[in-house]
């Protein structure tokens, strides 16, 4: 309690405790132990935001040889005018992710990116691909083109925080060819100055950022780690991220 103005400071963590909040609420959240948004959201902590979004160090091995990977997903931002993207991860039999593929075009016709998208489904076996459930037309147009695709939900705080996780953890691995991917992990940025209003997680970071292979990345690692078996603790918290 605090004595100068008599109200209860409690986190997320203790209000489970407490039996305020439902038994499992905080593992339901599915923020990574120790990254900012869990010492944010669970541990009621203040957290700085000013600087880069994303841990600089993946893995770039040279030559890159991608290993045997399973399950491999996509992620697939819409754009009109602005670029649309698509992008392919998968894991390894060690726990590792691999970033292994790109697609990047602005001012797409739509069926480029249906053929992007058809090709890398059939070239890397694709399981599925996550986008954006603010287009459902446009994901069932890829349907009925032959394409596994399915609606993601927005989670992209969990996401960056998950894929920081593997990057610290040594165990994300970037290809070289994907050079959009690393000029937007490379310079994707917090904003310097918060009000303490901000809530969401692109209230916290810079307007008119080039996000868009970031926000496929996000829509597949929401994807994957649905699919990650709860025993792996250090990868994610509760074996779904929806």
């Amino acid at each position: 309690k605090d004595s100068m103005v008599g109200y209860y400071q409690m986190s997320t963590v203790d209000a489970e405790k407490a039996g305020i909040a439902r038994p499992g609420y905080v593992e339901e959240l599915g923020y990574v132990p120790g990254s900012e948004m869990y010492r944010q959201e669970v541990l009621g902590e203040f957290v700085w935001w000013a600087g880069l979004v994303f841990e600089q160090g993946w893995k770039m091995p040279d030559p890159f040889i991608v290993p045997t990977l399973s399950p491999v997903v996509g992620g697939i931002d819409f754009g009109q005018i602005s670029p649309s993207a698509i992008t392919v991860i998968g894991w390894d039999a060690q726990g590792a992710l691999w970033d292994i593929d790109e697609f990047y075009k602005a001012r797409c016709d739509f069926g480029d990116l249906l053929s992007a998208a058809a090709r890398m489904q059939r070239h890397h076996g694709v399981l599925m691909f996550y986008a954006d459930n603010a287009n459902p037309e446009l994901i069932a147009t890829m349907r009925k083109g032959g394409l596994r695709v399915t609606a993601c939900k927005k989670r992209p705080e969990i996401a960056t925080s998950w894929i920081n996780t593997l990057i610290k953890q040594g165990r994300y691995h970037l290809s070289p060819a994907c050079h959009f991917s690393r000029m937007e992990l490379e310079s994707y940025q917090y904003k310097e100055n918060l009000s303490g209003d901000e809530h969401a997680f692109t209230d916290k970071v810079k307007a008119g950022q080039a996000d868009h292979l970031i926000n496929a990345k996000q829509y597949a690692a929401l994807g994957l780690g649905q699919m990650r078996p709860r025993r792996d603790v250090n990868m994610y918290v509760t074996g779904s991220f929806r």
